[in-house]
């Protein structure tokens, strides 16, 4: 799927500005089977992941990254990785002490070699290294309080050091990678949670019956400082609890038994956020709900989208309020955090 143009709405939902990729060069796409971000916020600045429009001259595509302001849209600005050969971002991870990562598709877009990680500098809008020759990429934990990042597949799980050279390599068989304070955390195909320390890979602390994330991602949330991990727990009967987990020990500090959810729905993933003192979760038939952080009570549900595919639903929450968007068609509902 390409995207033409990045929109920026106002408080109401109207459109404040709009910026084109064709008028820098650019087309915003996301590739591979599952949906994936492919932007993120540094500052007062935007950067979306893309790709160079090819040309009669060059029809191979290579990674980018547009920059524009947050408030007006204005200043874009474009980094190019044109080499090694690739064919377009995939997804943007996230962003970390002014550099943004990347991945990456190597070779052609039709035939594709390998994957790999580009670390941007977005000040110089140069790149500050790139990893590649990995076989696949599904998942990734950029822990905030540390050098290192996580890379993971359905085999493999990889700690890179800050230059972005291979640190260790363990063989997992993953669904869901993510970072709280200054860990790594991966919920593997059995439903066990393990807290690993991101620069050597040992575990800190495992726990069993969690659930993985869905498509989205979103297997775990935690609070500010990453002193608490949020996490969904398979009960014996069919039914599941929030959890708040002390993320040094894995000692449950709380857990609270959820709603049950519609027989209609589809598996259950986790899908979680934390934001304004909320934690977050939409449930599989695309319910949200707010919780709060002090003990797992419900404070309010939102039906809006009910009934919508999750896998098509992008969320993201702050500044008060709790955003989410249809992406298969032009839906965006913008929610206080108190549920208004």
């Amino acid at each position: 799927m390409s995207l033409e143009q990045i929109w920026g709405l106002d408080d109401r939902g109207r459109t404040a500005w709009t910026v084109k990729g064709a008028d820098h060069g650019v087309v915003f796409s996301v590739q591979g089977p599952t949906p994936k971000t492919i932007a993120a916020v540094d500052g007062p600045r935007l950067y979306v992941a893309g790709q160079a429009m090819p040309t009669t001259a060059n029809l191979n595509l290579h990674s980018t990254v547009l920059g524009a302001g947050l408030a007006d849209g204005k200043d874009a600005s474009v980094a190019t990785l044109d080499t090694p050969p690739n064919g377009g971002a995939m997804f943007l991870p996230g962003i970390r002490d002014g550099r943004a990562y990347v991945a990456v598709m190597q070779g052609e877009a039709t035939r594709p070699t390998g994957y790999g990680i580009w670390a941007l500098d977005l000040a110089s809008r140069k790149t500050a290294w790139f990893h590649g020759g990995e076989p696949l990429l599904e998942n990734f934990a950029l822990p905030p309080g540390g050098d290192g990042l996580l890379i993971g597949d359905t085999g493999h799980l990889t700690g890179l050091d800050a230059k972005g050279a291979e640190a260790w390599k363990q063989s997992v068989q993953s669904l869901a990678v993510g970072a709280v304070g200054r860990y790594a955390v991966v919920v593997d195909t059995s439903g066990t949670l393990t807290v690993l320390d991101p620069a050597t890979g040992n575990k800190v602390w495992s726990l069993p019956g969690v659930e993985g994330a869905a498509l989205r991602g979103g297997a775990v949330a935690a609070d500010p400082d990453g002193s608490v991990l949020y996490a969904l727990l398979r009960d014996g009967d069919g039914r599941h609890s929030l959890a708040a987990l002390d993320s040094a020990s894995g000692m449950k500090r709380w857990t609270a038994l959820l709603p049950p959810e519609d027989a209609k729905s589809t598996v259950v993933r986790a899908r979680l956020l934390y934001a304004d003192k909320t934690v977050y979760r939409m449930d599989s038939g695309a319910v949200l709900w707010a919780f709060d952080p002090a003990d797992g009570t419900p404070r309010w549900k939102y039906t809006g989208m009910e009934g919508t595919d999750p896998v098509n639903l992008a969320w993201a929450a702050g500044d008060g309020r709790l955003c989410v968007s249809d992406t298969a068609g032009t839906t965006v509902a913008a929610l206080h955090a108190n549920g208004a």
